[in-house]
């Protein structure tokens, strides 16, 4: 009975190192190197959603709590009419 209780674990901690891997690979894509960065520990932001729309949020959430908008892209200049 212990054999099964060994595999039993075994089992559950390589779904539970499989998962962790794909979390972490996940969180390598979600890096942006245009990210700014946090005003109020210094780590890198992340893009995040919300129902309020994308913002920056810290990488350190949740034990830093700091936020900023995204800023809008600068529209395009129009062409000089004269």
């Amino acid at each position: 009975m212990a054999t099964k209780i060994n595999l039993l674990f075994v089992d559950d901690e390589e779904k539970f190192l499989e998962a962790t891997t794909k979390r972490l690979e996940a969180r390598d894509q979600q890096r942006n190197p245009n990210a700014p960065e946090c005003s109020q520990c210094g780590n890198s932001m992340r893009q995040r959603k919300s129902i309020k729309g994308e913002f920056w949020g810290c990488s350190a959430y949740p034990d830093c709590k700091g936020t900023r908008p995204i800023s809008p892209p600068n529209p395009p200049t129009p062409p000089n009419r004269q």
